[in-house]
């Protein structure tokens, strides 16, 4: 006769491991500096301080300070945030968690899917489903530099779509215009999370 404890065993697994898979929350793992959070529930738009181990929620803004840096992680996708960026993370029936809008500063987005990832600026939709990129928001243009995958880039002036191969970027400035550079330099940028 079939034990019934292994059958309510197996079937609180396997509940636990779904609910975790489709989480829609990013998990703060490490920060320096201001790091703040603002529910977008709040009645009061307060900003709360952050430490690793808090949860970013659906609804929530997330900002880095002038001198402010963090890491972010979902499932196996991981935002790691530089000084002056801000990210929102707004409600969506189809991707919950997974539709980002940056409106300020630098971001670098490593992904391992299986679902896509949107990052939305001021001026194009970045889309990866596995890869690393980096979105760099300053002076009226936005910038993606594709490290690992292809990430599809939109342009939300014209509509115009590219796929960016790995060690190349895209700039799009607020006139809409797009420029194109081949190659990506290295940067000398150092963290002080690294």
């Amino acid at each position: 006769m079939p034990n019934p404890r292994i059958g309510t065993i197996l079937l609180i697994l396997l509940l636990t491991t779904a609910a975790s898979a489709g989480d829609p929350d990013w998990n703060v793992r490490e920060t320096a500096g201001t790091v703040r959070i603002q529910s977008t529930m709040d009645p009061d738009g307060n900003w709360l301080r952050v430490k690793p181990g808090d949860l970013v929620r659906v609804l929530n803004f997330f900002e880095t300070g002038r001198k402010g840096e963090a890491i972010l992680a979902q499932a196996n996708n991981r935002i790691r945030l530089y000084p002056g960026t801000l990210l929102e993370f707004p409600q969506s029936d189809e991707n919950p968690g997974l539709d980002i809008y940056q409106t300020t500063g630098k971001a670098i987005y490593t992904l391992s899917g299986p679902n896509p990832v949107r990052i939305v600026t001021p001026w194009l939709v970045s889309t990866l489903t596995w890869g690393s990129f980096t979105v760099t928001i300053e002076d009226g243009f936005a910038t993606v530099e594709a490290h690992q995958g292809k990430p599809i880039i939109v342009s939300r002036f014209t509509g115009r779509a590219t796929i960016l191969d790995p060690a190349h970027m895209l700039q799009v400035d607020s006139r809409a215009e797009t420029l194109f550079q081949a190659a990506v330099e290295q940067a000398a940028d150092r963290s002080v999370l690294d």
